[in-house]
């Protein structure tokens, strides 16, 4: 969803790794060792070494190990946003590896990759190969999770609620088919069910390894939706879980809710101060960038006239090229790009659109048209822009954005 859940599933195969080879050899083994050096030059941009190193495992005689290991670098450069590295490794993974426990987690890092390439086409297709292959995975349906989390990143939330619903169907009862629950009643806007069945679900897993991941992302869904307030209670009681492998992140992202309220409240000043605090004191936290990333968008939920809300897609322009700049070598910077590029063709067709210049508007709609052809996000900001005409009345741009949204 985004590094909302990677961290807590490398640790766990990496736990399953040394204490499999402990037990056949006494010690970690070569493999083990080279993955975590691999990952650790992935996570630190040193990408030409990390390279050279995986050429001494490829090297190696297959073996589950081997794969095993392979599939967690590959959700490294997944999550580093080095899809064609990552799609590389899963490729090969899926050859020499379809059938083991951990062919599951390589299809979810091809999946999240080709989302993040933009190869919708290729990932519904490695989707719906877990949906029809992997069903009997004990992770099938926590994958599944993180696989909507993956749509919903690229604003495809019919596929996230698909996959969502079907986790559900399989599996009800289980902490992640109750956190998808959880999601879809946030997405729906049902805010206080959604508090009850967290409270229960917190109460009835509490001694569960996984439930301070599935708060986290509870209360990251409550930020997604705005509920500010409520997204820093659900991130201060991850403080009182036992496991603390996500009480730092909470930290962060209960920080993030606040300077998103005060950015909503329009306290420029007092939110502006409140990002450069937030990105001194967790400079060394590993979702820094999402959550920066993050802040950015909230600048373009603003409504009101075309003027104002330039000026409110400018600051979002500003912290997107901060992340550029300052997290080059993160997916969000990718991300953050694409959305520099998709806010100034918005500017440009709100401006042509309110001084009634049908022409310059069609122009503009043309070319953002052309540069996002076949591409969720092209539908998403067309959509957008249908609705933005009708609230302010103009009814002929409406009708005209209409047909060229719903145009086969």
């Amino acid at each position: 969803m985004f590094k909302r859940n990677l961290s807590s599933y490398l640790a766990c195969f990496a736990f399953t790794i040394i204490i499999s080879v402990n037990i056949c050899y006494g010690q970690p083994s070569d493999i083990a060792s080279e993955k975590v050096q691999i990952i650790s030059l992935i996570e630190a941009g040193k990408l030409a070494e990390a390279d050279a190193a995986i050429a001494g495992i490829m090297d190696l005689p297959d073996s589950n190990e081997k794969g095993q290991a392979l599939q967690e670098i590959a959700g490294a450069y997944q999550q580093s946003g080095q899809f064609d590295k990552a799609i590389e490794l899963c490729d090969y993974i899926r050859k020499n590896w379809p059938k083991e426990n951990f062919a599951i987690w390589a299809k979810m890092s091809l999946v999240l990759s080709q989302l993040g390439k933009g190869d919708i086409n290729a990932a519904n297709e490695t989707t719906n190969s877990i949906v029809n292959d992997y069903t009997s995975s004990p992770n099938f349906v926590w994958v599944l999770s993180i696989v909507a989390d993956g749509y919903c990143e690229r604003r495809m939330n019919d596929n996230a609620y698909e996959l969502r619903q079907i986790g559900i169907r399989k599996s009800p009862e289980s902490i992640w088919g109750r956190e998808m629950e959880i999601l879809v009643l946030l997405n729906q806007g049902a805010y206080s069910i959604s508090q009850k069945r967290l409270n229960s679900l917190t109460e009835d897993f509490n001694q569960n390894p996984n439930l301070s991941e599935v708060v986290f992302r509870a209360g990251q869904e409550f930020c997604w939706k705005r509920k500010y307030s409520e997204a820093k209670g659900v991130f201060d009681r991850i403080q009182n879980i036992s496991d603390s492998s996500f009480k730092q992140r909470a930290n962060l992202w209960s920080v993030a809710a606040n300077t998103c309220a005060l950015i909503r409240q329009n306290k420029d000043e007092e939110a502006a101060l409140a990002l450069s605090a937030m990105i001194k004191d967790f400079e060394k936290e590993d979702i820094l960038p999402e959550v920066v990333y993050r802040s950015a968008q909230e600048f373009e939920w603003t409504k009101g006239e075309v003027a104002a809300m330039s000026n409110q897609y400018n600051k979002s322009l500003s912290i997107y090229q901060q992340v550029l700049q300052s997290f080059s070598g993160s997916k969000y910077a990718k991300m953050s790009q694409e959305d520099c590029t998709r806010l100034k063709y918005r500017i440009d067709i709100l401006s042509a659109i309110e001084k009634d210049d049908e022409t310059e508007a069609n122009a503009a709609i043309d070319k953002m048209s052309a540069e996002y052809a076949g591409r969720p996000e092209l539908e998403s900001e067309l959509y957008w822009l249908e609705g933005w005409c009708k609230d302010n009345q103009k009814l002929a741009m409406a009708d005209n954005i209409n047909k060229r949204r719903t145009q086969k």
